[in-house]
């Protein structure tokens, strides 16, 4: 079970070099079954540490469409647990970066991804909608590129 004082140690093996894809499946499927821990007093600090964590390992550490099967694995773990946070004001000073994020990965991952990507984009919106106006164009410029 991840407990937040292990935070800053478990979110900065994502980032480091020589993890093994399999070990990074084993971290992301640990805060995947902890993700209760997001609604509690430590929610600020998990996304402080794990946010840019999770943005690194989808932008740059791992490769959509690899042909591995634990790295695709990975990518749908770590989307699953970025969906599952909750939008709520703590999640707010995150919203652009994570839409930026999914946005990134709609453009370039599978179906199975992008199935994820746009449970959370629907979500932001719902709750961050007024902030989230200048969201709408490029998702309608996605959209329209992968019909």
């Amino acid at each position: 079970m991840l407990q937040a004082s292990s935070f800053a140690a478990h979110s900065a093996e994502f980032v480091a070099d020589g993890v093994s894809m399999a070990r990074l499946h084993e971290l992301a499927g640990e805060v995947r079954d902890s993700i209760e821990i997001v609604h509690t007093s430590e929610y600020p600090s998990f996304l402080k540490f794990f946010f840019d964590a999770f943005a690194a390992l989808l932008r740059r550490r791992t490769k959509p469409r690899s042909g591995d099967a634990t790295e695709q694995r990975l990518r749908t773990v770590v989307l699953e647990v970025l969906n599952r946070l909750p939008q709520n004001d703590i999640l707010r000073p995150y919203v652009d970066k994570l839409l930026d994020l999914v946005f990134h990965v709609l453009k370039e991952d599978s179906e199975e991804t992008a199935v994820v990507c746009l449970r959370i984009i629907f979500d932001a919106h719902k709750t961050f909608r007024p902030e989230l106006s200048r969201q709408v164009q490029p998702f309608l410029a996605v959209s329209y590129t992968h019909l």
